[in-house]
Protein backbone atom coordinates (compact mmCIF):
# COMPACT_ATOMS: atom_id res chain seq x y z
CA UNK A 1 0.00 0.00 0.00
CA UNK A 2 1.55 3.29 -1.48
CA UNK A 3 1.08 6.40 0.69
CA UNK A 4 -0.26 7.72 -2.95
CA UNK A 5 -3.16 5.21 -2.37
CA UNK A 6 -3.47 6.28 1.26
CA UNK A 7 -4.05 10.08 0.09
CA UNK A 8 -6.58 9.22 -2.67
CA UNK A 9 -8.34 7.46 -0.15
CA UNK A 10 -8.31 10.27 2.51
CA UNK A 11 -9.18 12.66 0.25
CA UNK A 12 -11.80 10.87 -0.94
CA UNK A 13 -13.15 10.07 2.67
CA UNK A 14 -12.67 13.82 3.49
CA UNK A 15 -15.34 14.64 0.54
CA UNK A 16 -17.93 12.54 0.74
CA UNK A 17 -18.07 10.97 4.40
CA UNK A 18 -18.49 7.12 3.18
CA UNK A 19 -17.38 4.49 0.87
CA UNK A 20 -19.61 1.21 -0.24
CA UNK A 21 -18.33 -1.85 -1.91
CA UNK A 22 -21.81 -2.15 -3.53
CA UNK A 23 -23.66 0.55 -3.33
CA UNK A 24 -27.43 0.74 -3.88
CA UNK A 25 -27.17 4.22 -5.07
CA UNK A 26 -25.27 5.61 -8.28
CA UNK A 27 -21.45 5.57 -7.59
CA UNK A 28 -19.89 8.85 -6.66
CA UNK A 29 -16.69 9.16 -9.02
CA UNK A 30 -13.78 6.95 -7.76
CA UNK A 31 -15.48 5.09 -5.36
CA UNK A 32 -14.96 1.11 -6.12
CA UNK A 33 -11.13 2.11 -6.57
CA UNK A 34 -11.15 3.67 -2.93
CA UNK A 35 -13.09 0.73 -1.62
CA UNK A 36 -10.38 -1.80 -3.14
CA UNK A 37 -7.83 0.32 -0.99
CA UNK A 38 -9.72 0.17 2.08
CA UNK A 39 -10.26 -3.53 1.68
CA UNK A 40 -6.19 -4.32 0.95
CA UNK A 41 -6.19 -2.32 4.08
CA UNK A 42 -7.78 -5.24 6.19
CA UNK A 43 -5.59 -6.26 9.44
CA UNK A 44 -2.55 -4.69 8.19
CA UNK A 45 -0.25 -2.49 10.28
CA UNK A 46 -0.89 0.07 7.67
CA UNK A 47 -4.78 0.06 8.70
CA UNK A 48 -3.59 0.83 12.59
CA UNK A 49 -1.39 4.01 11.32
CA UNK A 50 -4.10 4.97 8.93
CA UNK A 51 -6.33 5.40 11.96
CA UNK A 52 -4.09 7.19 14.01
CA UNK A 53 -3.76 9.76 11.28
CA UNK A 54 -7.45 9.99 11.30
CA UNK A 55 -8.00 10.32 14.92
CA UNK A 56 -5.45 12.80 14.98
CA UNK A 57 -7.72 15.08 12.75
CA UNK A 58 -10.51 14.40 15.03
CA UNK A 59 -11.91 11.52 12.99
CA UNK A 60 -12.35 7.90 12.91
CA UNK A 61 -12.83 5.29 10.55
CA UNK A 62 -15.88 2.69 11.36
CA UNK A 63 -16.61 0.22 9.02
CA UNK A 64 -19.96 -1.92 8.73
CA UNK A 65 -20.53 -5.29 7.04
CA UNK A 66 -23.65 -6.81 5.40
CA UNK A 67 -24.31 -8.61 8.59
CA UNK A 68 -23.64 -6.47 10.91
CA UNK A 69 -26.32 -3.59 10.00
CA UNK A 70 -29.25 -3.69 7.80
CA UNK A 71 -29.33 -1.95 4.16
CA UNK A 72 -26.09 -3.07 3.19
CA UNK A 73 -26.24 -4.96 0.21
CA UNK A 74 -25.02 -8.51 0.44
CA UNK A 75 -21.55 -9.37 0.50
CA UNK A 76 -21.14 -5.39 0.65
CA UNK A 77 -19.12 -3.42 3.48
CA UNK A 78 -19.37 0.26 4.10
CA UNK A 79 -16.76 2.45 5.72
CA UNK A 80 -17.21 6.00 7.37
CA UNK A 81 -15.56 8.79 8.42
CA UNK A 82 -17.42 9.51 11.71
CA UNK A 83 -16.38 12.98 13.59
CA UNK A 84 -15.34 12.03 16.97
CA UNK A 85 -17.02 13.98 19.80
CA UNK A 86 -13.92 14.45 21.98
CA UNK A 87 -11.99 15.54 19.43
CA UNK A 88 -12.15 19.27 17.62
CA UNK A 89 -12.86 18.55 13.82
CA UNK A 90 -10.54 20.37 11.58
CA UNK A 91 -11.45 24.15 9.96
CA UNK A 92 -12.92 22.54 6.79
CA UNK A 93 -15.51 21.58 8.41
CA UNK A 94 -16.26 24.68 8.94
CA UNK A 95 -19.40 26.14 10.30
CA UNK A 96 -18.88 29.40 8.42
CA UNK A 97 -20.30 27.41 5.06
CA UNK A 98 -23.30 25.81 6.43
CA UNK A 99 -24.11 29.56 7.22
CA UNK A 100 -23.61 30.77 4.47
CA UNK A 101 -25.88 28.16 2.57
CA UNK A 102 -28.46 28.79 5.30
CA UNK A 103 -28.73 32.39 4.83
CA UNK A 104 -31.43 33.75 2.57
CA UNK A 105 -30.50 37.40 2.64
CA UNK A 106 -27.21 39.64 1.68
CA UNK A 107 -25.86 40.78 5.24
CA UNK A 108 -27.94 38.48 7.32
CA UNK A 109 -26.34 38.19 10.32
CA UNK A 110 -25.15 35.09 11.36
CA UNK A 111 -27.06 34.54 15.19
CA UNK A 112 -30.29 34.88 12.77
CA UNK A 113 -29.05 32.06 10.78
CA UNK A 114 -27.52 29.44 13.06
CA UNK A 115 -30.92 30.55 15.10
CA UNK A 116 -32.43 28.75 12.27
CA UNK A 117 -30.46 26.22 11.41
CA UNK A 118 -30.41 24.78 15.08
CA UNK A 119 -34.16 25.24 15.39
CA UNK A 120 -34.57 23.26 11.85
CA UNK A 121 -32.45 20.33 13.14
CA UNK A 122 -33.93 19.71 16.23
CA UNK A 123 -37.15 19.15 14.78
CA UNK A 124 -35.50 17.41 12.12
CA UNK A 125 -34.50 15.28 15.16
CA UNK A 126 -38.02 15.22 16.37
CA UNK A 127 -38.75 13.70 12.84
CA UNK A 128 -36.56 10.84 12.33
CA UNK A 129 -36.61 9.89 16.29
CA UNK A 130 -39.48 11.27 18.26
CA UNK A 131 -42.21 10.53 15.50
CA UNK A 132 -40.99 7.23 15.08
CA UNK A 133 -40.60 6.05 18.25
CA UNK A 134 -37.26 5.76 18.14
CA UNK A 135 -33.89 6.21 20.26
CA UNK A 136 -30.91 7.95 19.54
CA UNK A 137 -29.08 5.40 19.83
CA UNK A 138 -30.67 3.09 18.02
CA UNK A 139 -28.86 3.23 14.65
CA UNK A 140 -29.77 0.58 12.59
CA UNK A 141 -33.18 1.99 12.78
CA UNK A 142 -31.77 4.49 9.88
CA UNK A 143 -33.61 2.92 6.93
CA UNK A 144 -37.13 4.16 8.77
CA UNK A 145 -35.86 7.64 9.34
CA UNK A 146 -37.68 8.75 5.63
CA UNK A 147 -39.35 11.65 4.80
CA UNK A 148 -40.48 14.09 2.02
CA UNK A 149 -39.20 17.67 2.27
CA UNK A 150 -43.01 19.24 3.14
CA UNK A 151 -43.22 16.86 6.73
CA UNK A 152 -39.80 18.71 7.70
CA UNK A 153 -41.28 22.26 5.97
CA UNK A 154 -44.76 21.48 7.95
CA UNK A 155 -43.35 20.53 11.26
CA UNK A 156 -41.13 24.07 11.84
CA UNK A 157 -44.10 26.04 10.08
CA UNK A 158 -45.71 24.75 13.41
CA UNK A 159 -43.35 25.47 15.51
CA UNK A 160 -43.32 28.67 14.57
CA UNK A 161 -46.87 29.28 14.21
CA UNK A 162 -46.75 28.26 18.13
CA UNK A 163 -44.20 30.89 19.33
CA UNK A 164 -46.24 33.47 17.01
CA UNK A 165 -49.31 32.66 18.96
CA UNK A 166 -47.98 32.33 22.37
CA UNK A 167 -45.51 35.29 21.95
CA UNK A 168 -44.78 34.83 25.82
CA UNK A 169 -43.12 38.18 27.33
CA UNK A 170 -39.60 37.64 28.29
CA UNK A 171 -37.26 40.18 29.65
CA UNK A 172 -34.31 38.59 28.36
CA UNK A 173 -33.25 39.94 25.33
CA UNK A 174 -31.76 36.94 23.70
CA UNK A 175 -34.81 35.03 24.25
CA UNK A 176 -36.85 38.02 22.66
CA UNK A 177 -34.36 37.99 19.43
CA UNK A 178 -34.75 34.48 18.83
CA UNK A 179 -38.44 34.60 18.81
CA UNK A 180 -38.54 37.77 16.52
CA UNK A 181 -36.50 35.99 14.24
CA UNK A 182 -38.54 32.89 13.90
CA UNK A 183 -41.67 34.70 13.07
CA UNK A 184 -40.52 37.64 10.92
CA UNK A 185 -41.06 35.72 8.22
CA UNK A 186 -41.98 36.53 4.55
CA UNK A 187 -43.63 34.05 1.77
CA UNK A 188 -41.71 30.90 1.22
CA UNK A 189 -38.79 31.69 4.06
CA UNK A 190 -39.75 28.20 5.78
CA UNK A 191 -39.49 25.70 2.45
CA UNK A 192 -35.91 27.88 1.82
CA UNK A 193 -34.92 27.76 4.71
CA UNK A 194 -35.58 23.40 5.02
CA UNK A 195 -34.53 23.27 1.54
CA UNK A 196 -31.05 24.61 2.04
CA UNK A 197 -30.87 22.88 5.10
CA UNK A 198 -31.34 19.07 3.23
CA UNK A 199 -28.95 20.03 0.80
CA UNK A 200 -26.10 20.77 2.86
CA UNK A 201 -27.40 17.85 5.37
CA UNK A 202 -26.99 15.77 2.09
CA UNK A 203 -23.51 17.32 0.60
CA UNK A 204 -22.22 16.38 4.29
CA UNK A 205 -23.81 12.79 3.52
CA UNK A 206 -26.09 12.90 7.22
CA UNK A 207 -28.66 12.79 4.48
CA UNK A 208 -29.65 11.09 1.78
CA UNK A 209 -31.61 11.97 -1.99
CA UNK A 210 -33.75 8.94 -2.12
CA UNK A 211 -36.70 9.59 -3.95
CA UNK A 212 -39.32 11.06 -5.56
CA UNK A 213 -43.05 11.43 -4.53
CA UNK A 214 -45.59 14.24 -5.67
CA UNK A 215 -42.78 16.43 -7.34
CA UNK A 216 -40.99 16.57 -4.17
CA UNK A 217 -37.71 15.23 -2.96
CA UNK A 218 -37.73 12.31 -0.68
CA UNK A 219 -34.80 11.87 2.11
CA UNK A 220 -33.77 9.20 4.41
CA UNK A 221 -31.03 9.89 7.08
CA UNK A 222 -27.78 8.16 5.88
CA UNK A 223 -26.03 5.17 8.20
CA UNK A 224 -23.33 8.11 8.75
CA UNK A 225 -26.06 10.35 9.87
CA UNK A 226 -27.28 7.94 12.40
CA UNK A 227 -23.90 6.98 14.04
CA UNK A 228 -22.85 10.89 14.14
CA UNK A 229 -25.91 11.42 16.47
CA UNK A 230 -25.17 8.33 18.21
CA UNK A 231 -21.98 9.11 19.25
CA UNK A 232 -22.23 13.00 19.11
CA UNK A 233 -25.55 13.85 20.31
CA UNK A 234 -24.49 14.20 23.74
CA UNK A 235 -21.57 16.46 23.26
CA UNK A 236 -24.54 18.50 21.26
CA UNK A 237 -27.28 20.22 22.49
CA UNK A 238 -29.27 17.45 23.97
CA UNK A 239 -32.44 18.27 23.01
CA UNK A 240 -35.21 16.91 20.46
CA UNK A 241 -37.77 19.69 20.13
CA UNK A 242 -37.60 23.61 21.19
CA UNK A 243 -39.71 25.06 23.67
CA UNK A 244 -40.27 28.34 24.70
CA UNK A 245 -38.31 27.98 27.74
CA UNK A 246 -34.92 26.81 25.95
CA UNK A 247 -35.38 29.84 23.64
CA UNK A 248 -32.53 31.52 25.95
CA UNK A 249 -29.39 28.28 25.89
CA UNK A 250 -30.30 27.98 22.16
CA UNK A 251 -29.65 31.50 21.58
CA UNK A 252 -26.04 31.24 23.63
CA UNK A 253 -25.46 28.41 21.59
CA UNK A 254 -26.30 30.08 18.55
CA UNK A 255 -23.98 33.18 19.00
CA UNK A 256 -21.27 30.44 20.97
CA UNK A 257 -21.20 29.52 17.09
CA UNK A 258 -21.67 32.58 14.92
CA UNK A 259 -17.95 34.34 16.59
CA UNK A 260 -20.27 36.29 18.91
CA UNK A 261 -22.68 38.32 16.27
CA UNK A 262 -25.81 38.84 18.17
CA UNK A 263 -27.12 41.86 16.62
CA UNK A 264 -30.39 42.23 16.65
CA UNK A 265 -32.37 40.84 13.54
CA UNK A 266 -34.37 43.93 12.28
CA UNK A 267 -30.42 45.43 11.72
CA UNK A 268 -29.56 43.19 9.58
CA UNK A 269 -32.48 42.26 7.23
Amino acid sequence: MSWAELGEAHAYLLRHRMVESKPSRRRNKGESRIAEILTDLDDTETLDQFQDLLIGQGFELVEYRDTQMPGIAPGGRVWMLSRRPDIQPPQYFSRDLVLERMALRPQEAKAATSVWYLHIWLIYLSVVYTDLGRGISEVGEYLRARFPQSILSDAVRQHCERLLSARPKSEDIDSTNVITILTDIQGADIDRRVRSFCSVMTEAGLLEDIDRENDETVYRQSLLGALEISRNYQSGIGLLEPGEDQLASLTAYARHHSDGDTAPVEEND
